[in-house]
């Protein structure tokens, strides 16, 4: 069991999550916490407790179609006083994602605790919800993992940038290989990463007579993913403008010393504005590609560079979180 965060009065945080590459468990290496999340995550992530509050429901739809059964709620009522028998040693929440109950209604419990929570907003759970200010009511403080995410959430929330730990993702940079170029692609959701578009300019690429060993990273462990991405030659982020930035697969290959492609629109530089990602649109990928496919120099220079930058940016060892409420 991990130590608490209470030398010099330093508050107690639990890091509860049930998504997104892994981050709740890098913040508890951060914080030298500890992680809850609840049920077993598909790609193999740890925690130290796991409950299953998992249900049919999805809390990521409209409110008016909240369908849930009896047996449903009293199974997960009775798995969520087990949680709440874990909570009860910890002075802050750190919830990833949301909730995992309809209307927020445990975090009026958390509240009745006098516990402190943290929303951290990931992406879908806080995307064109319209009561998403009605819920962060609860929240002392509000997180959001990427930039675009400022313009959906309350004007309190704050930026913090994913982290990983980086001896966990040793410099590798680009392989010399004869004639053929790998290209990885691990999308989460095919129409929100673009994937048919980059399938698109793949094929198109191999029709000028180019080698290309195009590989789709999907539904794998995390270290099998790595493990994919180790072998590439380039990676493929995200084709798709509604979400411009780059996000965990970005951040883990440029560690990797790996060139990335990724859609990242003009409105956010201000906050990237030494990002080593060679941008790319629909309607430029096709030239991008091949940009990268026929200068080698340009790929192991990118990987150099994409790994400093994470040194700099997404270093699990940098990151310095204000926890007063």
């Amino acid at each position: 069991m991990k130590q608490h965060l209470n030398q010099d009065n330093m508050p107690r945080i639990l890091e509860i999550g049930f998504c997104c590459s892994g981050m709740p468990e890098n913040f508890a290496d951060a914080f030298d916490t500890e992680h809850v999340r609840f049920s077993t995550h598909p790609f193999g992530y740890s925690a130290i407790k796991e409950i299953d509050l998992t249900s049919k429901y999805n809390i990521t739809q409209p409110l008016k179609k909240y369908v849930i059964s009896i047996s449903d709620m009293e199974s997960r009522l009775k798995n969520f006083y087990k949680f709440i028998k874990i909570i009860k040693d910890y002075d802050i929440l750190h919830f990833h994602f949301n909730s995992n109950f309809p209307l927020y209604f445990d975090f009026i419990i958390y509240k009745m605790m006098k516990k402190k929570i943290i929303l951290h907003y990931r992406g879908d759970d806080i995307r064109n919800k319209s009561y998403k200010n009605f819920f962060s009511f609860f929240a002392d403080k509000i997180f959001v993992s990427t930039v675009d995410l400022l313009k959906y959430a309350p004007k309190r929330a704050i930026w913090i940038p994913n982290i990983i730990d980086l001896e966990k993702y040793q410099f590798i940079g680009t392989i010399k290989r004869n004639n053929t170029v790998k290209i990885v692609h691990a999308p989460s959701n095919w129409v929100t990463k673009g994937t048919d578009i980059i399938l698109e300019s793949v094929a198109l690429l191999k029709g000028k007579g180019y080698n290309i060993d195009f590989i789709l990273v999907e539904n794998k462990t995390q270290d099998e993913a790595i493990s994919f991405y180790k072998s590439a030659d380039i990676v493929i982020d995200q084709i798709n403008p509604k979400i411009g930035v780059y996000g965990n697969v970005s951040i883990e290959n440029m560690a990797l010393g790996k060139p990335v492609i990724c859609t990242i629109n003009t409105e956010y530089d201000i906050f990237f504005p030494d990002l080593p990602i060679v941008r790319a649109t629909a309607e430029n990928l096709t030239e991008k590609m091949e940009l990268l496919i026929i200068n080698p120099d340009l790929r192991f220079e990118l990987g150099r560079s994409g790994r400093d930058y994470v040194e700099r940016y997404h270093n699990i060892r940098k990151l310095k979180i204000n926890f007063k409420l």
